[in-house]
């Protein structure tokens, strides 16, 4: 980076956290995340756990507002998301089955008759100055 960049140049390392949907929904997931598919994220996962704050990073650093990207997303759009994870793509390669068929059960009840629901993805950024 520093053979390439301009003095002074803005280094940024950009990412979204853990998706928000409410109360209940987000215990889910959270649940999910951490207990049923937990054991099976890459290593590197913890850097976006840990809001990208102890992701080595050698340059000034600049602090950063906080956003969120909000959304409007179907149930299917949300189970859809979750199936997408790479976590739980190695938990079917090693258990042979799809742990988020249990999980969309869950979410269902608390889904309600909504045909959307707002999501909200809070954008993780870590800046710098070369």
């Amino acid at each position: 980076m520093y053979r390439t960049a301009k003095k002074n140049a803005l280094f940024c390392v950009i990412g979204y956290g853990k998706i928000e949907v409410s109360r209940e929904i987000d215990l889910l997931i959270v649940n999910f995340y951490e207990n049923i598919i937990g054991s099976y994220w890459d290593n590197e996962r913890k850097y976006l756990d840990e809001n990208y704050q102890t992701i080595p990073f050698p340059f000034k650093e600049i602090p950063a507002p906080e956003f969120q990207h909000k959304l409007k997303w179907t149930f299917e759009h949300l189970t859809g998301y979750l199936d997408t994870w790479s976590a739980v793509k190695h938990f079917i390669k090693q258990n042979g089955y799809n742990p988020i068929d249990q999980l969309k059960r869950d979410i269902a009840l608390y889904w309600g008759d909504h045909e959307e629901r707002e999501v909200r993805f809070p954008l993780l950024l870590h800046l710098g100055m070369v």
